[in-house]
């Protein structure tokens, strides 16, 4: 005969892949932006800040700006003064097809067109905003969801 029932106790967290968790942080502190490796300084200190440790510089693609590589995310920081298109935002979502677990970030210091806005959200690259404070503002709700929980989806 099987021994009386005990009552249930929590239920476990379920377990959550690296960085798939919102993390207790202090408040970020901004830098100016007065040029192109201020603003991929911003962006580098920011993604480390929320918890990218592990990323290096590499040269951008097509237009002026840089590459940040990590082991969970690649973010293109994008200084151009035009603002982003979807191409833009395309390519770098391309860079992560190669893993499930790899997330895309772009900053940009001149802003996204409508185009590229939609298209971050439908393929879930996070796209931040760069004003001249350093303060990188999410633009759309994958960067939203990067902020809150590490990860864009």
């Amino acid at each position: 005969a099987a021994g009386p029932r005990l009552p249930a106790g929590p239920t476990p967290e379920p377990e959550l892949p690296p960085g798939r968790h919102r993390l207790l942080r202090p408040p970020f502190r901004p830098q100016p932006v007065h040029s192109p490796q201020d603003a991929v300084l911003a962006a580098a200190r920011y993604l480390q800040w929320l918890g990218f440790e592990d990323l290096e510089l590499t040269d951008g693609q097509d237009r002026e700006g840089a590459t940040l590589l990590g082991s969970r995310l690649v973010a293109q920081v994008d200084t151009w003064t035009e603002s982003a298109d979807v191409k833009a935002v395309e390519c770098l979502w391309m860079q992560t097809l190669h893993s499930e677990e790899m997330a895309a970030a772009m900053f940009s210091v001149s802003g996204y067109s409508h185009q590229a806005v939609v298209r971050g959200e439908q393929l879930l690259v996070a796209l931040f905003a760069l004003d001249a404070t350093g303060q990188p503002q999410p633009a759309n709700g994958a960067a939203e969801a990067l902020v809150e929980t590490g990860w864009t989806s």
